[in-house]
């Protein structure tokens, strides 16, 4: 073996020297980009989390508009329909008083001696007229009652709709 020069030493040692101090001075460059990137991702996160926390607000505001005016209709609704429960009691209470004014006219019919003597037809035609009267305006407000409330509930929903697409639409 042939023995390496005292310059081959050196010439060795400036090589590895040199590797080396690129080694560090590229370990130095690329760690201040990886700082700078490392401070650019996280201006840009808190950027979006900023924008996502405005987002989320707005989101959170107009639901709970969106739910008061709900509330709102609700209870406009209830009041509605509460005031429908008093005018069907009332006129329920005028359906009653006819149905006996209906009974009593048809009692005095029947026991009229004059007119049961003078016409048994009329007297009969004259009890079912009242009872097919009475029928009558049992269903007539049996079907007034299941309008009004169908009314009354299909507005509340119609205006539970049009606050739910008024917020919907984009601003």
């Amino acid at each position: 073996m042939v023995p390496l020069s005292t310059r081959a030493w050196i010439a060795g040692g400036l090589l590895v020297a040199g590797f080396l101090v690129g080694w560090q001075t590229q370990s130095w460059r690329m760690s201040g980009q990886l700082e700078a990137e490392r401070a650019h991702h996280a201006a840009y996160v808190a950027r979006q989390q900023e924008a996502s926390a405005g987002v989320i607000t707005s989101i959170l505001e107009r639901e709970r508009a969106l739910q008061d005016q709900i509330e709102e209709i609700s209870a406009h609704g209830e009041r509605v329909k509460q005031e429908l429960d008093r005018q069907l009691a009332d006129s329920d209470a005028v359906a009653r008083r006819l149905q006996r004014q209906l009974s009593d006219l048809s009692g005095r019919i029947s026991s009229d001696p004059g007119t049961a003597a003078e016409c048994e037809a009329a007297r009969s035609a004259a009890g079912v007229l009242a009872q097919l009267l009475g029928e009558a305006d049992e269903l007539a407000g049996a079907f007034a009652e299941s309008a009004d409330r169908n009314r009354v509930a299909g507005e509340a929903c119609e205006a539970v709709y049009d606050a739910v697409r008024l917020h919907a639409s984009p601003d």
